[in-house]
């Protein structure tokens, strides 16, 4: 039997049993042998943010096989990705020659054909570095696949269905908002954390995973200055102080919670926080809770000029990103807190 060039993503085999030209027993779902493939295939991107178009995707490669002088490396990424050939480092002692697209395909292809004086021995590492732009949502079919072949286009070895990164979104809105004004420095607050995603979020993504124990995570970063107190310095890991799930407006719904997936919220560092989220069959892109601060009693250690950072993650990749000024010290405001999208303004007219 000779071997497949690669083994489908769906990797089974047919059994049929038959007698007399009948097919007396079967079995369709027979799980078939893995085939080599390239040993160790790493992919960092420098940012996830959708339509990016500056984001440098390092890319690295080691093989169990020589890669021979003037070898090509192909690689082809899901569809809605496209590259710059003309920014590209590597690793390797001679910059290789880029094209993208590569010959007679998409513009999410690009070729890297190494010098002749440029070779690798097996079981070692190179990589590159190439400008990409990001798509405007994550493919439907999220694959990177790459092949690398002698310069007489044999075949040295390849690797597909690479899993690609999840593309992330700015949220529509992101404010913090205090319930007490004015803050005085050296005072604590409770502060209340209001967002609007692109999409829905806390729902199931993930089929393989458990809806009633599965979660994603809030992570806030606080400016320097502002220190998220603990309920008991002694506890290990230490729990956020006086944590609300609903941010006290109606217009934003509470975070979800469930008696199987309580939230938790741990203080990762003095100015950030980590917020455990079970998943909700609610499609929800509103959201506010609130917990308390701490400011610096001494004005010049509070950075104002920064802003508060909340991300969204699920599965330890990025989905939303919020950013929001930091709120006045000292002083009586109205503070910030209602968002309308352009939708509903139109409707209103």
């Amino acid at each position: 039997m000779r071997n497949a060039f690669s083994a489908s993503q769906v990797n089974s085999w047919q059994l049929h049993a038959t007698q007399d030209g009948v097919v007396r027993e079967r079995n369709a779902e027979v799980e078939g042998f893995p085939l080599r493939q390239l040993r160790t295939v790493g992919l960092a991107p420098t940012s996830t943010l959708a339509g990016v178009v500056h984001n440098s995707v390092s890319i690295q490669i080691q093989s169990e096989r020589p890669i021979t002088s003037g070898a090509g490396i192909l690689v082809v990424a899901p569809e809605g990705f496209s590259f710059a050939s003309e920014q590209v480092t590597s690793s390797l002692t001679n910059l290789p020659s880029v094209q993208s697209p590569a010959d007679g395909m998409g513009a999410n292809s690009i070729h890297f054909q190494m010098s002749r004086q440029d070779s690798v021995p097996p079981n070692t590492y190179f990589s590159f570095s190439i400008r990409a732009r990001n798509p405007p949502a994550t493919p439907s079919w999220n694959y990177w696949n790459f092949y690398i072949k002698t310069r007489n286009l044999e075949h040295i070895d390849f690797r597909k269905y690479f899993e690609g990164f999840v593309i992330a979104h700015l949220m529509f809105y992101c404010r913090v908002y205090p319930n007490t004004v004015p803050w005085d420095p050296g005072t604590p607050n409770e502060l209340s954390v209001f967002m609007v995603t692109r999409y829905p979020i806390f729902v199931p993504t993930d089929t393989g995973s458990n809806p009633h124990t599965a979660k994603s995570q809030l992570i806030l970063v606080a400016p320097s200055g502002f220190t998220f107190p603990v309920d008991n310095p002694n506890e290990r890991p230490p729990r956020c102080s006086s944590l609300r799930r609903m941010g006290g407006k109606d217009t934003y719904m509470p975070l979800p919670e469930t008696q199987l997936a309580p939230i938790t919220c741990v203080v990762w560092t003095a100015r950030s926080i980590i917020l455990d989220v079970p998943v909700s069959t609610i499609e929800e892109r509103r959201y506010g809770f609130r917990l308390n601060v701490t400011i610096a009693a001494n004005r010049d250690d509070i950075a104002l000029q920064d802003v508060w950072r909340l991300t969204v993650q699920e599965s330890s990749q990025i989905l939303h990103i919020g950013t929001s000024p930091s709120p006045l010290i000292g002083t009586y405001y109205e503070a910030e807190w209602f968002w309308v999208s352009d939708q509903d303004l139109s409707r209103d007219r």
